[in-house]
């Protein structure tokens, strides 16, 4: 499917999230407890690395940019916010499970369900939504496209996803080039504040 140039990078994101769901799937179907905890602990890699960075970008630009433009919040907006608010607890429901060494089934089975679910529903509906009814030139601002790239001389640096992940984790401090001082709440504290492809799209 065509996507916006300014959404790219979080669908990039999604197709990470897919090969993390599929394994996350096949290790409750098929894998004995050993690769039950491989493959947790490394979804909790994923979750802490890149996951948590994504979720922000949509909770703290993406988002607010689409309800600038409706008179309310749409029930897709509303889901996908639910469902942030879900993996956050399968995240942290795994972390546990992997420190005891004992990851069961239905936690890695309902995770990698709702991790494929959830991408589904940004790339099928609500990013479509946000592309019909946000302005090209609004979009093009969000600045997500090349927020792992250098920055040019002179232009306020975006940090890269990897030291941006760190500073999500441990100290939550916003990256210098955020706009406006909602950004500067936790995500973990108010949750409301080219070309793409995949399988089965």
């Amino acid at each position: 499917m065509k996507r916006h140039p300014a959404l790219i990078p979080l669908s990039r994101d999604h197709h990470n999230g897919l090969v993390q769901a599929l394994r996350l799937r096949r290790a409750a179907a098929d894998g004995d407890a050993s690769a039950r905890l491989v493959a947790a602990s490394e979804f909790g890699e994923f979750f802490r690395n890149e996951e948590r960075v994504h979720l922000r970008d949509e909770e703290e630009e993406l988002f607010p940019l689409l309800l600038r433009h409706v008179p309310s919040q749409p029930a897709l907006l509303r889901e996908a916010r639910v469902q942030h608010v879900q993996l956050q607890g399968f995240a942290r429901k795994l972390e546990i499970a992997v420190a005891a060494g004992i990851v069961d089934r239905e936690t890695l089975e309902a995770t990698g369900e709702l991790l494929d679910a959830h991408i589904r529903l940004e790339e099928r509906q609500l990013f479509p939504l946000i592309e019909e009814l946000v302005p090209d030139d609004e979009l093009r601002r969000l600045g997500l496209a090349d927020r792992d790239a250098p920055a040019p001389f002179g232009a306020c640096a975006r940090p890269s996803r990897a030291s941006r992940s760190r500073v999500v984790a441990q100290t939550d401090v916003p990256h210098s080039c955020q706009r406006g001082a909602a950004r500067t709440q936790a995500f973990g504290g108010s949750p409301w504040p080219g070309e793409s492809h995949y399988p089965g799209t």
